[in-house]
């Protein structure tokens, strides 16, 4: 019996942006907010692992219901587990695997590259796009990183979108600017006044 909660990304994004946690869409969700026509299941997003934006993360997930999300382990199950996900609990690990009120949410320290280098909240945002998505701006890892997080993954899963990223990599790169999302949402890189 599946008890998973109802996947909401929407919901899971506007209450990180109202606890002002400072993130990036990075995964699927990201790939679908770049033009994608695949689908997925869980949110993914990479956190600024900053002390401060690690509480305003764990006053989220409190928020969210967040308990760890385990295979072979019924969310009763999982929420029976002696875990509290506070600051201190965030930082001791690179990648959290969660269910919340929203669905599941994964959240990560850094996105590996097929050239070995992890990248950071930091070492992404100055490349990431900004979606206007109706819950306010969510900022989005760039296809690039996207891309180059799938392949260095290399899951069947993450194979089989390649293709059409690649593809919508190119049209931006021939249009000189991203593509319409399928979702219609607007990018912009005026990062400064997001992030300001």
């Amino acid at each position: 019996m599946n008890d998973a909660p109802l996947f909401d990304p929407w919901r899971a994004l506007d209450v990180l942006n109202q606890h002002e946690v400072r993130y990036l869409v990075v995964g699927g969700l990201g790939a679908i907010l770049h033009g994608s026509a695949h689908t997925t299941e869980d949110l993914d997003v990479l956190a600024d692992c900053d002390p401060e934006n690690l509480q305003r993360l764990a006053d989220a997930l409190e928020a969210l219901d967040a308990r760890l999300r385990v295979a072979g382990m019924s969310d009763d199950e999982t929420r029976l587990l002696p875990i509290l996900l506070d600051a201190r609990m965030l930082a001791n690990a690179a990648t959290w695997t969660l269910a919340t009120n929203a669905g599941a949410l994964d959240i990560l320290s850094f996105l590996k590259t097929i050239r070995g280098a992890e990248l950071s909240y930091h070492g992404l945002r100055d490349a990431a796009v900004i979606a206007d998505t109706g819950i306010g701006p969510v900022l989005v890892a760039s296809l690039d990183h996207i891309i180059e997080a799938k392949t260095f993954a290399g899951r069947p899963k993450d194979l089989a979108v390649l293709p059409e990223l690649h593809e919508l990599l190119g049209s931006k790169s021939r249009s000189g600017h991203a593509p319409q999302s399928l979702i219609e949402l607007r990018f912009t890189r005026a990062l400064e006044t997001a992030i300001a």
